[in-house]
């Protein structure tokens, strides 16, 4: 990774993004989850004067706050230490060197100018360590541990103390704690870096392609919708068409019925007035039967109609 100021002038150059261009659902920084017109938590926990926190883009194409990218790229112990898009995990840069490769030679002539680290047990240790940079005590401890691979491979220097990379350790640990750096503050982070490890790239062409799908199987459902409500109107006409024919032939029954008992009445009586009666009757029943042949031309048209309509649903699919 790039040294500090070569690092913030690449972070500047990062395009600043216009939130009422951004889709409703990535309108929120995906670290914090605030909207990007709420103030940034970095400025709150400044107490500065709350600042909106702007969209940037990545070179990736995801959209993230800036003062929470800032923290997650920004070397440690201030920051997150990542080289990395918190979503696809892109390389954004070369990585921050957990140690410093320098010559034997030219660590042994920084060396002195750190050997005034007091013991983190004293009370000038106390005293001192709000001093001490906490970039500063990375060098340090950088430099304390090549000092002792140094003395490793036989080269000894005793003017250097022999505890100097314990002290180091132990002041980075308490400077870190008056920092206010502990797991917690970064547990949200991970676990939205965990979350999205599996997130692709931005891909619009493939966005395109499901959105197209997506509509052409609406269509699909909303044409088998129509088909399936024809033929439940379809079935309803035809068990319609079956009771109105059952009550033909009801009335056909009863009519024959009345046929056979005037004749034998005209054939017993002889009556003139008497087969009038009953020919009435007969002509009610006749009556019937017509209501009952309009009806069922009635469904006979009601099906013809809706078998049309499905054979053009069919024909347009």
């Amino acid at each position: 990774m790039p040294q500090p100021r070569v690092f913030e002038r690449w972070f500047n150059a990062l395009p600043t993004i216009d939130p009422e261009t951004l889709h409703k659902e990535d309108q929120n920084c995906v670290i914090c989850l605030l909207s990007y017109s709420s103030p940034s938590p970095a400025s709150l926990q400044q107490n500065e004067n709350p600042a909106s926190e702007n969209p940037i883009r990545l070179p990736c194409g995801h959209v993230i706050g800036q003062e929470c990218l800032r923290k997650w790229l920004s070397p440690a112990p201030a920051g997150g230490n990542s080289n990395k898009c918190p979503l696809c995990r892109h390389h954004l840069f070369d990585a921050w060197p957990s140690n410093l490769a320098i010559s034997a030679d030219e660590l042994m002539q920084r060396l002195p100018r750190y050997r005034h680290i007091p013991d983190p047990a004293t009370h000038e240790a106390d005293h001192a360590a709000p001093a001490v940079d906490p970039r500063d005590l990375e060098l340090y401890r950088a430099f304390a541990t090549q000092f002792v691979r140094y003395n490793d491979r036989g080269r000894t220097d005793r003017a250097v103390p022999p505890d100097l990379l314990e002290r180091v350790q132990e002041r980075l640990r308490q400077q870190r704690q008056r920092n206010g750096e502990t797991a917690h503050g970064f547990s949200r982070l991970r676990e939205t870096e965990e979350r999205t490890r599996a997130v692709p790239p931005h891909d619009p062409e493939g966005i395109q392609e499901r959105s197209r799908r997506q509509r052409q199987r609406n269509e699909e459902l909303a044409q088998r919708l129509v088909l399936i409500r024809n033929e439940h109107r379809l079935l309803e006409i035809r068990e319609r068409r079956r009771a109105i024919a059952r009550e033909q032939a009801e009335l056909e029954r009863q009519h024959a019925e009345l046929e056979d008992q005037n004749r034998a009445l005209r054939g017993r009586l002889g009556h003139h007035d008497e087969p009038r009666r009953d020919t009435a009757g007969s002509g009610q029943i006749d009556l019937g039967l017509s209501g009952l042949r309009e009806r069922l031309n009635e469904v006979d048209y009601e099906r013809w109609r809706h078998r049309n309509l499905g054979q053009r649903h069919h024909r347009g699919r």
